[in-house]
This record gives C-alpha cells, structure tokens and sequence, in this order.
C-alpha cells in the first residue's frame, strides 16, 4: 500500500491537499490548494515543475450514468493566469484539466515562503473545460469529465432533403470535402469587436463565406477560429469578437455551404458525398396518418 492510500482515510496523518494541472495545447498551468509552491515528485511529472497556491474550490465529484449529473464546477479566482484563457473572449482550443489528490508531509515548515513536495498523489478526476461563468472576483469553470465523449451517441442519418454533413469533415460516410482546395487568404484592414474588413475579396460572391469560419495564428503560436456568419463584399461578421486580430494579420477563411445538392455538386465538386435524400416525397410516411 502506497503512502497516499494509507494517509487517504486517517484522521490524524491526513493533511489533504489537491493539484490542478491545465492543459491547452502544449501550454500548462498547474496550481495547488496549500499556500506554498509544491511539487509532485512522481514519474508522471517532469522534476522542477512547480504548482502555484490559489484559492481554488470545486463541487463534490459525482458519479453515475446521466451525462448532466456529473459536471463538476471548479471556482478560481478572475486575477489567475489561467483564467485569461476566457477573458475577454474564450480561447478556440479545448483546454483539459486534471485533478490529483495528495498530503503534505506533517513535518513540512509552517513558513509559507518555503516550497514542499508532495511524493505521493493519486489523479481523482480527468476531463476538460466546457464554459465559464463570470462573478466580479472569481469565474466558475464548468467541467465534463472525459468519460462524456466516449458514451455521447453519434449523430443519427436523417432522412431529408438537406444534407446534415458536417462542412469539411473527413471520415467514412462524412462530407470530406478538402477546405485546402478551398481556402483564401487575406489580410486585415480593419476589425472591430464582431466585424472584420479584408483588403480584397472581391473574387469571392456575397455570401459565400456565411456559415463557414476563419482562422489565423497569435503571437503565442495557437490557432484562434471563429464562425462567420454574415459576409458582404470585403467585410464578414463573426460568432463573437477578438482583440488578438491586428490590422495587417493574416488569416485564412473557409466558405461556408448552402447544405443542398446544387452547392454540394456545383461549387464543391463534391456530389457523391452529399448528405440528403434529393428524391424524398414531400409528403412524409411517418405523420401519422394511416394512409400514405
């Protein structure tokens, strides 16, 4: 038996403290509950990293088979490095979090100044960040563990006219159209919250980027994205806005598809993939009626 599994359910040499290990892209932030810098000294860490004290709460862990029931909410406070992943726009990239369970040693100095090790520590929940809710002093992050992927149903076929694909999605039985064969380049002139002017799209109809979306890099080297939903000569307005978009940055936009057969053949070459039934009786089998 490990010293965590022997110290977990005693009362006297318990001194419980928990790790909380963000993770977005290659860029990780790691905070602890005690008020000093710890370390976990085990083979899943790297030595020399170190876990920031921050006030961080969360609810209790929730176990069973309703998807709702087991999100977890984890409160940190707005001033956290971390928290700016949200502020003022959510980041486009998925951001994990894992939580570890440890005690500190019961001979540990009681000045703070000084940073511990904890060399025992168990992972007691695994998943990712779904959203933020924003208070005046704190952000309420809530959670889903990554056991919700695994059981969250596929979506169904529908029988309809329209295609359901997914725009660009690659895979058996998808849309596959390549967005590399589609893709344009532009730089910006002007961007201003959910607007954005380009230097010349003219080659490109009214409305065709509508329903698709544009990504660009940030000086940290991450790839921001954001939907487009309304485009009118050289300007498109996006989902929600951003301050990392200079004037003169590159970006690269994405059309967007009608979701009928005459863009799906016409303009993506991509007919055979198309997603709906052109040749579906108006009138539906399956409204009750006893007579067809």
């Amino acid at each position: 038996m490990n010293d965590f599994a022997q110290r977990e359910p005693s009362w006297r040499d318990g001194y419980p403290v928990e790790f909380y290990r963000f993770i977005r892209n290659d860029d990780i932030w790691r905070y602890n509950t005690s008020d000093r810098i710890l370390t976990r000294d085990t083979a899943d860490e790297p030595p020399g990293n170190s876990y920031l004290p921050l006030s961080i709460t969360r609810e209790r862990i929730q176990q069973g088979s309703e998807r709702n029931k087991l999100q977890l909410s984890v409160v940190i406070p707005r001033d956290a490095d971390v928290a700016e992943l949200w502020h003022p726009y959510p980041t486009s990239s998925s951001v994990g979090l894992t939580i570890f369970a440890g005690h500190i040693e019961p001979d540990m100095s009681l000045d703070a100044s000084e940073p511990g090790a904890v060399e025992s520590s168990s992972v007691v929940w695994i998943g990712r960040v779904v959203s933020p809710k924003f208070k005046p002093e704190s952000i309420t992050l809530l959670c889903e563990p990554s056991t919700t992927l695994a059981r969250k149903s596929g979506q169904t076929q529908c029988w309809q006219r329209g295609c359901m694909h997914v725009l660009y999605k690659q895979g058996h039985g998808l849309c596959n159209a390549n967005k590399d064969d589609f893709k344009i380049t532009s730089n910006v002139v002007f961007a201003n919250n959910v607007r954005v002017d380009f230097e010349d799209l003219s080659a490109v109809p009214d409305g065709r980027l509508a329903g698709g979306y544009m990504e660009w890099e940030t000086d940290d080297g991450h790839i921001e994205r954001r939907s487009i939903n309304t485009h009118s000569g050289d300007s498109v307005n996006i989902m929600y806005g951003t301050i990392d978009l200079p004037d003169g940055a590159e970006v690269t936009l994405y059309p967007g598809c009608r979701h009928n057969y005459d863009d799906c053949e016409n303009y993506f070459n991509n007919g055979p993939n198309y997603g709906g039934d052109l040749y579906s009786p108006e009138r539906s089998p399956f409204n009750g009626l006893p007579v067809f």
